[in-house]
This record gives structure tokens, C-alpha cells and sequence, in this order.
């Protein structure tokens, strides 16, 4: 599985540098995958200045046509705060 996750700006202002997404959890079941994002660089889109993309791979192979839930683990440097975000219900439509 490959795993790729926006978290957005409700503001729709531009995403701040100080924060950032290392840790993934996906839920299929009494499944869990636990990762790391990858360090790959993705080009930042003019339009979407107001999200954070990040790409995990290596994931297991689940699906397709499944439901899971997603956790990401956001870190703001600045304030010294760590927020768990939670997705639930996340189509899996493809695996390779």
C-alpha cells in the first residue's frame, strides 16, 4: 500500500513551516499499520498552498474496495503541540 494523506488549513491560509506530519497509523480492522512518512519531496501546488501533503510506503496489502481509518500525527514546533487527526472511513480503491 501506498498511503497519501493532505491534512488542510481550515483557513484556507497558506500551511505553516513550523508544522509537520511524521507518523501514520492505518486501522483495517484489528489491523494496524504504523509508519513514517517517507522524505520524498512533492512539488507544492500553487492552488493548494493551504495543505500538507506527505507519501508512506510499504504498507501492507489490503483491499481494494475496503474502508479503514487513517491517524496522522501533526507537530507543531512552534507551540510545542503534537494533535492526532483522525479519518474515518477512507476508501482503499487500489493497491499495487
Amino acid at each position: 500500500m501506498i498511503a497519501s494523506i493532505c491534512v488542510t488549513a481550515i483557513d484556507q491560509l497558506p500551511f505553516p513551516g513550523t508544522v509537520d506530519a511524521d507518523k501514520l497509523w492505518i486501522i483495517n480492522g484489528q489491523e494496524v499499520w504504523e509508519t513514517e512518512f517517507s522524505d520524498e519531496e512533492i512539488p507544492q501546488d500553487p492552488n493548494r498552498m493551504h495543505q500538507l501533503e506527505k507519501v508512506a510506503r510499504d504498507g501492507p496489502k489490503w483491499g481494494p474496495d475496503i474502508y479503514v481509518d487513517v491517524v496522522v500525527k501533526v507537530k507543531d514546533y512552534a507551540n510545542f503541540r503534537i494533535y492526532l487527526l483522525r479519518a474515518s472511513n477512507q476508501y482503499i480503491g487500489a493497491t499495487w
